[in-house]
């Protein structure tokens, strides 16, 4: 039973006890999965499978942690300026929580998927998951066009379950995206179960679209393991309605990538179905736009925007990019260390990049964004932890491409292959969202990369098992 409330519950981005010290201790699904671990221990009466952490993720871990010491250290002797000159033992210790509590949830994924059935429940939330989303995202949608009506259950969703940036300076009761209530009735913009328009965009986009599109590749349904694809069709529909209007350039480019994914993956005739609607799409937008204007500040807003760097947005965005990269060039080996990137923001933000509201606002504050995930990752912890991780990756690909070619079982190895795709395809929207603002950190992705690792482990198991019992005859 619990495994149909594991991917739902994960896509909950709201903190729900924010006096507690570090990230994951703020959200309620990281309890959830210490229950799971302590029901699971209760159950097998302390025995826990050797295979869930190997000698080579320990050493790993344990290189993590010395580099990252060493890398801190550095930056500390570096910084001059006191402001962003951070209590190194501070941040060690909170890197090793970090890195900790993603572990509960790795653990949490091993121990718990570990049989077809629990598989097919997992997936069978994750449709839940979907269709809340979807819910609560079109609610606030329908809210910019009938305010009157849909009034209640946003304020109900703003109170209750909405994620929500901390306030931008000391002393401010809440951030300026909120402050007529909700992210929706401030901003006019549709911002899911996350903070923003362009987080929901991101959410939506990787953590439900590769197993859509997946489906459609396979002509198999993944959330019902049956192989009619309808529901599948009308979920990309909506999730592609969403983006196109959520008043964001990144949800506009993440549904022309996710677009371009089901063409490529469609029949002929829906290729064609697929091309009338994507023609027909920007000319009702333009010819509606000039007599909406939620949906001419789509085009002429939030997607010109883009190229004007007199918009602070897009003026931070790129600048601290540029910033960024500097860095990664100045530290490419091992990095800055976890949580020292704001004073090398702070010192490689481009001149031009500095003459707005926003740049103002985290220099105040001594707090500057990754507006660049992937940068971001590289400046905090070195090419060489990425070099390591890119390969992991790479192999756990190649894995999933093995084991469903070596299923005897038609329907396993149509389950197999679809979530070998839908891995391919989380990778490559994961990837291209970490260029933007990702929180790659946050339970959700977490927990569906550990759903893949978990669930290969389990499938490898099960093959060699039936190789042993059933060797080949010569």
């Amino acid at each position: 039973m619990l495994e149909y409330l594991l991917w739902p519950i994960s896509t909950l981005f709201k903190s729900f006890f924010d006096s507690v010290p570090f990230y994951h201790g703020k959200h309620i699904q990281f309890y959830f999965f210490i229950l799971l671990i302590i029901l699971y221990i209760i159950k097998s009466k302390g025995k826990i499978p050797k295979l869930i952490l190997t000698q080579r993720w320990v050493i790993f871990l344990g290189v993590l942690f010395i580099i990252q010491f060493c890398a801190m250290l550095i930056s500390s002797y570096r910084i001059d300026i006191i402001q962003y000159d951070y209590n190194i033992i501070r941040q060690y210790i909170a890197l090793i929580v970090f890195i900790l509590s993603i572990t509960i949830y790795y653990f949490g994924m091993r121990l718990t998927i570990n049989s077809y059935n629990a598989i097919n429940k997992f997936l069978r939330g994750g449709k839940i998951a979907l269709i809340f989303a979807l819910v609560v995202s079109y609610i606030q949608l329908f809210y910019i066009f009938f305010p009157n009506i849909f009034e209640v259950p946003v304020n109900f969703i703003a109170s209750t379950i909405e994620a929500r940036w901390g306030p931008e300076l000391p002393g401010e009761e809440v951030h300026r995206f909120y402050v007529n209530g909700s992210y929706v009735e401030t901003t006019q913009r549709v911002n899911g179960l996350t903070e923003e328009a362009s987080t929901n965009a991101l959410f939506l986009s990787i953590i439900f679209a590769p197993f859509l599109v997946s489906s459609v590749k396979n002509r198999f349904n993944i959330f019902t393991q049956r192989e009619s694809l309808i529901s599948i069709y009308v979920f990309l529909a909506l999730i592609l309605i969403i983006l196109a209007m959520s008043k964001t350039s990144l949800g506009l480019i993440m549904a022309a990538l996710i677009l371009l994914l089901w063409f490529r993956e469609a029949s002929i005739i829906r290729k064609l179905v697929l091309l009338a609607f994507i023609l027909l799409l920007p000319l009702i937008f333009y010819g509606y736009g000039n007599q909406n204007l939620y949906f001419g500040d789509i085009f002429s807003v939030y997607l010109n925007k883009i190229a004007d760097f007199d918009v602070a947005s897009t003026a931070n965005r790129f600048g601290n990019t540029l910033a960024l990269i500097q860095t990664i060039k100045e530290n490419l080996f091992i990095g800055v260390g976890r949580g020292y990137l704001d004073y090398y923001i702070f010192k490689n933000m481009p001149e031009w990049a500095t003459h707005n509201f926003e740049y103002n606002i985290f220099v105040s504050s001594g707090w500057f964004p990754v507006l660049s995930s992937i940068f971001g990752l590289l400046a905090e912890y070195g090419v060489v932890f990425f070099i390591y991780i890119a390969f992991y990756i790479k192999r756990l690909i190649q894995r999933w491409h093995n084991v469903s070619l070596n299923l005897s079982d038609t329907k396993k190895q149509k389950i197999v292959k679809t979530l070998a795709d839908a891995l391919v395809y989380y990778i490559l929207l994961g990837v291209f969202g970490l260029f933007f603002s990702l929180d790659w950190f946050a339970s959700v992705y977490i927990v569906i990369f550990f759903f893949f690792v978990s669930t290969l482990s389990f499938i490898e198991r099960e093959s060699l098992k039936f190789e042993t019992s059933n060797p080949k005859k010569n």
